[in-house]
């Protein structure tokens, strides 16, 4: 054995001196799940699909050029029908008994070797019903059994494709196949090829909560392909009708991928969607969490010869020479889009992923965590691709836990612990009502939002939202009405009752973050986390308060938070102090009156974002004018989010310290982007 892997060294390089590596073509991407998402060789992928239904009845010449073009313009999957009869001709893969039929059999897998050439994944359809003369087709269950049993002993050694069982199997009329005898397929498949991936489709309306329990609990399917009403308004739906698929699928603790695997078309009825309900279908899909969208075509209802007839007949035409002018339109807006696939761990440890499964460059992020010091890791596309230092080890964050704060106040807003952002929080704190008499008691107007945003003037001479005023006392007190009064919890429970279920649990947190890094009696309310934790609080804001599927805070406020921030001309406070409580702590600053930094533009909600300053420049300005970041010690320890490059870097004890080298640290970090994933 040793010596055959010492001349199999010599013959590999052998082989390609000779040319004979180009002789065997590259291997089929293989197709996979991974929680909601789909993985084409172990990396994530949105499926970016045509309907391609009459395929086999197609010159191989023009399946060549489709083939060539579908990928030119970046899809990577196509709908074929295994039966498939239209327009005078049958081109089905099996008979109405479910048999071999040839020659369409053969150009089935032929189609399917050919995708495979060129990294494209085939769904295989069964539809159960009348051929176009009438006559029943897997019309017993016997027949659509044996047709499941045909197509895998054809395919089974391809692991490119994956079998829709039965097209719109619940509409009542020829189509319908009962539950019982999808399970029975489904079962069929496992026992015959039990890594194959099968989905059914589902049409008439959009799927309910039982719908999805039946298709993911039930039958067991392994992903869902709902078919959604073709109307005006259709595309305004997709964001909203995803999150709620999503959210059900959650509740059972199958997070499957959503693919919109038919969606609406042009010549269907008296509605013609354009280029642009089409974009903002996909983008829709995209954005909420699908996992896969197809630009769905066939013929023309009513017009002359059903011309044109798209992929329903592919005999005489290609499908690129049928396109229509919306449907180029869209083809051209769709050249410069690139898909950005969001995924989180859920909770579970961060999976790994090469640097450029993800669109970044490996020698960059070295050349970035070098520079950094530290401890630290990148995440993209919900991949943990790149660490330095130990990105375990836990550690003080300083001010980076001031988003922490706002996160578990809009918790208490959402709850209805607080009714409103606006509360005064006298209610909580009535001494304040009491304080600094010769300034009109002006500590009785500090808000939840004044705290949030640091323009209390708690312990300064201004009034409650005039001036900016970076204050580790006040600071102090937002902590302790927040956690001790609101969440009514002492400090020594406020890990195990409120950042625990709260936050830490819900992301998966690998590394026991605590509120409490220096323990109860010690400036309680700094947070110790690790680099790899602290990423996943910057993953829940990029994908707007969602985690593993649900809501873990509201969407308007998650985007609020990082979108809002103080304007340009409000000022900074001065440096008259003013009377605090007796026995104000604070959460570290020690001086009177505290007034450590201005805003910059760019402060929201205890977030730091590249807003723009008094001089009319970016706070980063060489990072991307979306950036958020929570900071602590100038920049030492933090997480920042660049959400139009789905980039997460986080650190501690690294190099920045100021503003100045916060912005070269984005800077090098936005140049690890080769393009997005």
């Amino acid at each position: 054995m040793k010596l055959f892997k010492r001349w199999r060294r010599w013959l590999m390089p052998l082989g390609a001196w000779l040319g004979l590596a180009g002789a065997t073509p590259a291997p089929a991407p293989v197709l996979g799940v991974a929680g909601r998402t789909f993985t084409l060789d172990g990396q994530p992928t949105f499926l970016l699909g045509v309907s391609y239904y009459g395929a086999l009845g197609a010159p191989e010449e023009f399946i060549r050029q489709d083939l060539a073009d579908l990928r030119a313009h970046g899809f990577n999957w196509l709908r074929v029908w295994a039966t498939w009869s239209a327009f005078g001709q049958d081109v089905s893969a099996v008979d109405a008994d479910g048999h071999a039929r040839e020659p369409y059999l053969r150009r089935l897998v032929w189609l399917v070797e050919e995708c495979a050439r060129r990294g494209l994944v085939v769904d295989v359809t069964l539809h159960r019903g009348a051929d176009e003369a009438g006559r029943p087709r897997l019309a017993t269950r016997a027949a659509h059994r044996r047709a499941v049993e045909t197509l895998i002993g054809a395919l089974a050694a391809h692991p490119n494709w994956y079998l829709d069982l039965a097209n719109e199997h619940n509409i009542r009329d020829a189509r319908q196949v009962p539950w019982e005898e999808l399970r029975e397929l489904r079962a069929t498949v496992r026992r015959l090829d039990p890594g194959r991936l099968v989905t059914a489709s589902h049409a008439g309306g959009d799927l309910t909560r039982a719908d999805v329990h039946r298709y993911v609990a039930e039958i067991q399917l392994d992903f869902l392909t709902p078919h959604r009403p073709r109307e005006p308004g259709t595309a305004a739906q997709t964001e909203a009708h995803t999150r709620a698929l999503l959210d059900w699928l959650a509740e059972l603790g199958r997070p499957v991928p959503v693919l919109y695997q038919e969606p609406f078309r042009r010549g269907y009825g008296d509605w013609q969607p354009t280029a642009a309900d089409f974009w903002a279908d996909l983008t829709a899909a995209q954005r909420s969490g699908a996992a896969g969208w197809c630009f769905h075509n066939g013929a023309t209802r009513g017009s002359p010869r059903d011309e044109p007839r798209r992929s329903f007949d592919l005999s005489r035409r290609r499908l690129f020479d049928q396109w229509d002018a919306e449907e180029r339109s869209f083809l051209t807006r769709l050249a410069g889009w690139e898909v950005a696939t969001e995924v989180d761990p859920g909770p579970d440890p961060w999976p790994r992923a090469e640097p450029a499964a993800v669109g970044l460059k490996a020698e960059e992020l070295q050349a970035f965590g070098d520079w950094m010091g530290g401890h630290g890791g990148v995440v993209r596309a919900g991949y943990l691709v790149h660490a330095w230092g130990d990105p375990t080890r836990r550690a003080d964050v300083a001010s980076a836990v001031k988003p922490v704060f706002s996160f578990f106040l809009f918790q208490a807003l959402e709850t209805g612990r607080i009714p409103s952002l606006d509360e005064a929080v006298v209610r909580w704190e009535p001494r304040l009502a009491e304080l600094n008499p010769a300034r009109g008691h002006k500590d009785r107007g500090i808000t939840w939002q004044h705290l949030a945003n640091q323009t209390a003037g708690y312990g300064v001479a201004e009034p409650p939202g005039t001036a900016f005023c970076y204050n580790d006392w006040q600071m102090a007190l937002l902590a302790d009405l927040l956690f001790l009064r609101v969440y009514g919890v002492p400090w020594t429970a406020v890990d195990a009752r409120v950042l625990g279920p709260g936050l830490a649990d819900p992301l998966g947190c690998e590394d026991q973050p605590t509120l409490l890094a220096f323990g109860a009696a010690d400036r309680p309310g700094r947070l110790a986390v690790s680099p790899r934790d602290f990423a996943r609080f910057g993953l829940l804001f990029l994908q707007q308060g969602r985690w593993a599927g649900r809501p873990l805070l509201r969407a308007d406020l998650a985007r609020g938070a990082v979108r809002s921030p103080l304007p340009a001309s409000l000022p900074r406070a001065g440096f008259t102090a003013a009377a605090m409580l007796p026995g104000q702590r604070t959460l570290g600053s020690q001086k009177v009156p505290d007034n450590q930094c201005d805003h910059d533009g760019s402060y929201s909600w205890l977030w730091w974002v590249n807003g723009t300053n008094r001089s009319g420049g970016r706070h980063w300005p060489e990072a991307p004018a979306d950036t958020f970041a929570a900071l602590g010690h100038g920049g030492r320890h933090g997480v920042v989010v660049m959400p139009g490059l789905r980039l997460i870097a986080s650190w501690n004890n690294g190099r920045p310290d100021r503003p100045e080298l916060q912005n070269e640290a984005f800077r090098r970090l936005s140049r690890t982007v080769a393009s997005n994933p």
